[in-house]
């Protein structure tokens, strides 16, 4: 990235404006009550959708039990 390609950025952070494209916020002046009582302190406002996935954590403990394991078999040695 060249410093240049940020002008676009710096412009707009000496003039903060709401900007609005393809009638999606892409920046939102919010008010001290807005963000407190309004939003409960939530600043995730981008309005961007994603999927939030639930696991029971075996994709994380089985791999991470299995190194362990590994590392075990291969430290253990017979005479």
């Amino acid at each position: 990235m060249k410093s240049e390609h940020f002008d676009p950025v710096r412009a707009w952070w000496n003039d903060r404006r709401e900007l609005t494209v393809d009638g999606f916020s892409k920046s939102k002046k919010y008010t001290v009550a807005q963000l407190t009582e309004e939003l409960g302190y939530n600043l995730d406002q981008c309005g961007f959708t994603h999927e939030e996935e639930e696991t029971d954590g075996s994709d994380i403990l089985i791999p991470a039990a299995d190194s362990r394991m590994r590392k075990r078999k291969s430290s253990t040695r017979w005479t």
